[in-house]
């Protein structure tokens, strides 16, 4: 069976513009594409940082394109194979568009119509059964999306590992060292809270805990497929492995344990978060 093929017949500005908008903002857009590839769309943060900068003279336009990334519009129009023509395919997802932001229908109509055009499937075209269609180059786009995905589960970590500092050690140091002060002023001779172990066994607990809690954050975040909003990863690993230390330190003091349960518990924190987009709103 054939592979189903994209038919263009497209005018040379292949989509109207409403009176609100403006009409160079497409050829914007354009540059992008040519840019970075047709398929950019797959990772939506770097989208919307090359939008900011090709777009950066068209606010309104590049927030209605945001809106129509987000709600996966050029996902929806790259992967459709349906044969016959794309307009009414475009002209539903523009209605749904258009009620769920409360967007302006010609303007809904825009973002829709800009987005088929940019992924390779313009308003006019038509998909039908004729050749085969040619395998398409090794996509970088697919490289990108991982490395990005690496440096977002970086920041998760570092939240894991700030938490699991804080909360395997660093609390009780600080009371240590208070403690230490009070006996200094009033000339008290300390009974056993100068035991020269305390602080390496603290320093070596804390690292502990910042590995575990860095390594949890981090592998939370990768394997909930987190794409957008990696500080809100950084926060809920930092969050879960602190308070897990502060509750379980008060049980069992600060111990390899301790450090464990901080890494579990940034895991599934930042887990939650990555698989839900980044807790946005």
């Amino acid at each position: 069976m054939s592979e189903l093929v994209e038919l263009t017949v497209a005018p040379s500005r292949p989509f109207p513009c409403p009176e609100t908008l403006d009409g160079d903002a497409w050829a914007a857009l354009e540059a992008m594409i040519a840019e970075s590839g047709p398929t950019v769309f797959h990772t939506p943060t770097s989208c919307d940082f090359l939008m900011k900068r090709h777009l950066a003279a068209f606010p309104r336009e590049r927030e209605l394109l945001s809106l129509a990334l987000h709600r996966g519009v050029p996902a929806t129009i790259a992967k459709d194979d349906q044969p016959g023509p794309v307009a009414p395919l475009l002209a539903r997802l523009a209605d749904q568009f258009a009620a769920a932001t409360d967007t302006p229908v010609d303007e809904a109509v825009w973002a829709v119509h800009a987005w088929a055009s940019a992924v390779g499937r313009p308003p006019y075209s038509v998909v039908g059964a004729t050749r085969p269609k040619p395998k398409p180059p090794a996509d970088a786009v697919a490289v990108a999306a991982t490395t990005e995905r690496a440096i977002m589960s970086g920041i998760a970590g570092l939240g894991g590992a700030l938490g699991g500092v804080l909360g395997n050690g660093a609390v009780q140091m600080a009371l240590h060292a208070v403690y230490s002060a009070v006996d200094a002023a009033h000339a008290v001779k300390s009974s056993g809270r100068e035991d020269p172990r305390m602080i390496p066994i603290l320093v070596l607990t804390m690292a502990a805990g910042a590995t575990l809690g860095g390594i949890g954050g981090a592998a939370g975040w990768w394997l909930g497929r987190g794409d957008e909003r990696p500080w809100a990863g950084f926060a809920a690993a930092c969050g879960a492995a602190f308070g897990t230390g502060c509750l379980a330190m008060m049980l069992r003091g600060p111990n390899l344990a301790t450090a464990t349960a901080m890494g579990l518990a940034a895991l599934g924190a930042t887990y939650t978060c990555a698989s839900r987009g980044g807790l946005k709103s």
